[in-house]
């Protein structure tokens, strides 16, 4: 994960952590930073189920970052 995205979630980490409307711009961030860490090309569809698993990688994943950036 790219600093830049990092920071990014953290403003917006309640994305993460409730289920909430997402601006148009936040969702394709949100894409944007999955598609980084995955190497897909994933775009946002309308699917409220496909969001829901793609924050749920991307927290897996900004988890992952905090715990190997602690110190």
């Amino acid at each position: 994960m790219i600093l830049e995205h990092y920071v990014w979630l953290q403003e917006h980490r309640n994305y993460m952590y409730s289920s909430q409307f997402l601006p148009k711009e936040d969702r394709q961030m949100i894409y944007e930073i999955y598609n980084r860490l995955t190497g897909e090309t994933k775009k946002p569809n309308g699917c409220g189920r496909c969001l829901s698993n793609t924050i749920k990688r991307i927290r897996f994943e900004f988890e992952k970052y905090e715990v190997n950036n602690e110190n």
